[in-house]
């Protein structure tokens, strides 16, 4: 009788394949690692103004370092509330929200008042999902940070408020390293005026 022969080669081969068919690890796609730096897209600078556009990616933590006024600005992921279904306004900082997905352009225009003290626009307006970490924002007036001075929230009718006097986890503090820093819970104006701040030994990292 002539002796069968099993075709282990061929066996083994298509066990290796039901198994990877079978796995979601190997076959899966692999998605991006999520990135630390945000894109800058482009800066341009006229006189004392210098406008510079971001490109953000929602789901990775951002950290945008740009020139004018040693601006460092951190999103972290899903921080951006959906542009097209979130509400904004005042009493709507706290509010849940469905986060932004894919990637959003920030225009963000700088320049000096006549005091010289920094004046900040970033557009579009938007607010920050209060289930997600804090967005940050350091920047450099022309001069040292000073007593009395803090990072305060402008409309576009101008009016300005120092958001930290009635919620402190908005409140200005001045760095060792003569920078302000404070939390955002949104995005508008933001001005170095007269306002309450906080001494604070720190440093930007």
């Amino acid at each position: 009788m002539r002796e069968r022969k099993t075709p282990s080669k061929f066996i083994i081969a298509t066990g290796i394949f039901l198994l990877g068919a079978c796995s979601d690890g190997p076959m899966a796609p692999a998605r991006p690692a999520p990135q630390s730096t945000g894109a800058i897209v482009s800066q341009v600078s006229l006189g004392d103004t210098t406008v510079a556009v971001l490109s953000i990616n929602t789901w990775a933590k951002q950290t945008s370092n740009f020139d004018f006024a040693s601006h460092k600005l951190v999103i972290p992921a899903n921080a951006i509330c959906s542009l097209s279904l979130s509400s904004y306004g005042p009493s709507e900082w706290d509010q849940p929200c469905i986060p932004e997905t894919g990637t959003v352009l920030i225009t963000v225009r700088s320049w000096t008042d006549a005091a010289g003290h920094l004046q900040t626009d970033f557009q579009p307006h938007m607010r920050f999902n209060p289930a997600a970490e804090a967005v940050t924002l350091t920047v450099r007036d022309r001069v040292d940070a000073q007593a009395g001075l803090a990072l305060v929230y402008c409309s576009d009718s101008g009016e300005c408020v120092d958001e930290g006097l009635t919620d402190s986890s908005l409140v200005t503090q001045r760095l060792s390293n003569g920078n302000y820093f404070r939390r955002l819970k949104h995005f508008s104006g933001y001005n170095i005026l007269s306002g309450y701040s906080t001494e604070e030994s720190m440093s930007m990292e």
